[in-house]
């Protein structure tokens, strides 16, 4: 567990620093079989979407090695099975339909989007286990990265926050959300 840790805090790490190389990081160690691919500038998310279908397929039809793409997409809303449109208060951006839960979540510029596509058969195919892993990974790298980030667990939020389930005014800023 300690070599993910330190794969996805190296990743972290050159996702993150201001003026870091980005491009396709095509070995991390002791994950050979996983790509990790840090893209430059704004990824539409339509054509993202596309890509990781795409890929998708490819990983199970044992054509490509799985994938862990960084990315940042131009502003986008992509709503969930429970978004409402009446709730969306400020609709200036494209809304993408997902198949995931819960609301709206706003893309944008400076916010580090990261993908996974991976078999899960390798991982015994215990998908909130398996979040809850990913989750302890990006608490380990944001450690290592100065951050204290903390993850909640039970309700229906799910992912490491640095403070974003404090009080607005004494908020920082929301580290990710899986979903």
């Amino acid at each position: 567990m300690q070599s993910h840790r330190a794969a996805l805090t190296y990743a972290a790490c050159i996702g993150g620093e201001p003026g870091a190389r980005t491009g396709i990081v095509t070995h991390i160690p002791d994950m050979p079989d996983i790509e990790w691919r840090i893209s430059p500038g704004l990824t539409p998310y339509d054509q993202s979407l596309a890509e990781m279908e795409a890929r998708a397929a490819a990983v199970v039809a044992g054509e490509a090695r799985e994938l862990v793409w960084l990315l940042e997409h131009p502003p986008v809303y992509t709503a969930g099975t429970s978004a409402d449109p009446v709730e969306l208060v400020d609709p200036r951006f494209p809304v993408f339909q997902t198949g995931r839960g819960g609301k709206y979540t706003y893309h944008g510029p400076g916010q580090r989007t990261g993908y996974l596509v991976l078999d899960l058969n390798k991982r015994g195919r215990d998908v909130r286990h398996f979040v809850h892993t990913l989750e302890d990974w990006l608490i380990a790298a944001l450690g290592r990265l100065g951050s204290t980030p903390s993850a909640p667990r039970g309700g229906s939020a799910s992912g490491p926050a640095t403070a974003a389930r404090r009080p607005r005014s004494a908020r920082s800023a929301s580290a990710c959300v899986a979903g």
